[in-house]
């Protein structure tokens, strides 16, 4: 059965969301959908979730409005999941499509949540996690993870789960470039923190960077980050082979909530990292991309450890501009991506007259870096995306040097 079809509308959920989920998660060689539900284990409100869900009270959803788990997963080597088809996704024949679907969130974007009775990464192994939707992850029993979860976003174009939601406040575009000069920088992504401005383009008063996106408080759903923005065209500079020519965003951190009923354990790492914004293309004449905000990580059950973990949400850096007139030799280069631990993403670099991007924010400097506007820029440099939110819901116990950055906070 395809994977689509095998869903099933439950109607709404007591939570105050819709949901509409598959039962039954199946492995497959041939990556097709699980099966469809056993109409005998369906409970009168709609759901099939074990009697345990009476006494289990998680955050964004009802554990009584969910399906039944699939059995535990343990995941070792490099494994994908994708909230567009609900399945994971390693280097084998094998796809792994537990039980879950779409949650909609009330005031916020759709989710996608996975039923499942565990989830191991071990030392060895590393999740990726993709798609247009944010991934909440229902534990029945426990989550360790001793290897990689990445539901952040890339300089090279890969968006984590669910980044650059609607709820964002934009970061603006620096200005087309003039016949004097360079084209502005574009403005970094916020979350948690404020996106740094970009350059100016040539020599002040040139083309102007955009202005950085603003904070948004502690999300009350599970969220993204949000992008930077692009820098301006490059517009009338008789050196540019391209008027439309301009450095592209980075994207913002993907969003990823861990929730289980008994205890959650990380020894390796958890990001969600925004992405480096666009260097700016060659011969253009052009500013920075800015960069995109940190994502959204969510840790939510009774007992919560990190011991010796790299927890980020960190922004990326702003993309650095190119100058004009040098026969076509010199481009600028793209930001990095929101790095794991306690470090700032660096802006990417430039050449001769022109700006290198901008840091982006992390640990508990929260905002992206702003342009300096030096006396002489080109192009004007890209802005830093500022931090995202890891927040936390359950007891805390934090040791052997865990890295967390920004630092985790109380969910609301």
């Amino acid at each position: 059965m395809d994977a689509v079809a095998a869903r099933v509308l439950f109607g709404v959920c007591a939570c105050l969301a819709a949901c509409s989920f598959r039962h039954g998660g199946a492995v497959s060689g041939d990556g097709g959908g699980g099966g469809g539900p056993d109409a005998s284990n369906i409970h009168p409100d709609g759901a099939d979730a074990p009697a345990e869900c009476a006494t289990w009270h998680p955050h964004h959803f009802d554990a009584c409005a969910i399906p039944a788990p699939s059995d535990g997963i343990d995941l070792d080597g490099a494994w994908t999941f994708s909230t567009d088809t609900g399945m994971f996704v390693g280097s084998g024949p094998t796809a792994i499509t537990p039980a879950g679907g779409n949650l909609v969130q009330l005031d916020g974007p759709t989710a996608y949540l996975i039923s499942i009775e565990s989830l191991k990464i071990e030392t060895t192994g590393s999740l990726r996690v993709i798609g247009a939707e944010p991934l909440i992850v229902a534990s029945w029993d426990t989550i360790e993870v001793d290897g990689k979860v990445d539901a952040g976003s890339t300089s090279a174009g890969m968006a984590g789960a669910g980044a650059d939601p609607p709820a964002c406040e934009a970061a603006a575009q620096g200005q087309t470039g003039v016949s004097t000069g360079g084209s502005g920088g574009g403005g970094g992504g916020g979350f948690q923190g404020n996106g740094g401005h970009g350059g100016t383009g040539d020599m002040p008063p040139g083309p102007l960077g955009g202005a950085g996106g603003t904070a948004l408080a502690a999300p009350s759903v599970v969220l993204g980050g949000c992008a930077g923005a692009p820098s301006g065209e490059a517009g009338s500079d008789p050196s540019a082979s391209d008027p439309t020519a301009a450095a592209v965003a980075g994207l913002g951190g993907g969003a990823l909530q861990l929730t289980a009923r008994t205890a959650i354990t990380i020894t390796g790492l958890v990001l969600t990292g925004g992405a480096g914004g666009g260097g700016a293309p060659l011969n253009s004449a052009c500013g920075g991309g800015g960069g995109g905000a940190g994502g959204f990580v969510g840790f939510d059950g009774p007992s919560i450890t990190f011991t010796g973990a790299t927890i980020a949400a960190n922004g990326g850096g702003g993309g650095g501009s190119a100058p004009f007139g040098l026969g076509g030799v010199n481009a600028g280069q793209p930001g990095q991506d929101g790095q794991p631990g306690m470090g700032a993403a660096m802006g990417g670099a430039a050449s001769s007259c022109s700006e290198a991007g901008m840091k982006g924010g992390a640990g508990p400097m929260h905002d992206g870096a702003s342009s300096a506007n030096p006396i002489e820029a080109c192009g004007g440099a890209g802005g830093g995306g500022g931090v995202g939110y890891i927040l936390t819901w359950g007891t805390v116990a934090t040791s052997g040097g865990s890295m967390i950055s920004p630092a985790a906070q109380p969910g609301p």
